[in-house]
C-alpha cells in the first residue's frame, strides 16, 4: 500500500538540523581525508611541539605596565 511519505525539499521545521547534519558530516569527512594537511596547518592535534620564538623579552621590553 501506497503511503505517500516522501522526501520533500522544502523549509520545514527540520530544515536546521538537517543543515547542521549535513555540515558535521562534511567536517568529519574533511578531517579524514585532508588530516595530513590540517596538522601541518596548524588545525589539528600533533605528537610533536613545534618551536616557536616568541621573543618574550623583548616583548615585555616593549610593554611599560605601570
Amino acid at each position: 500500500m501506497y503511503s505517500h511519505h516522501h522526501v520533500e525539499f522544502k523549509v520545514a521545521q527540520a530544515s536546521p538540523l538537517l543543515l547542521m547534519s549535513i555540515a558535521a558530516i562534511a567536517l568529519i569527512v574533511i578531517q579524514i581525508l585532508f588530516q595530513e594537511q590540517l596538522t601541518e596547518w596548524g588545525f589539528a592535534m600533533s605528537e610533536k611541539m613545534k618551536e616557536i620564538d616568541e621573543d618574550l623579552p623583548k616583548f615585555f621590553d616593549a610593554i611599560k605596565l605601570t
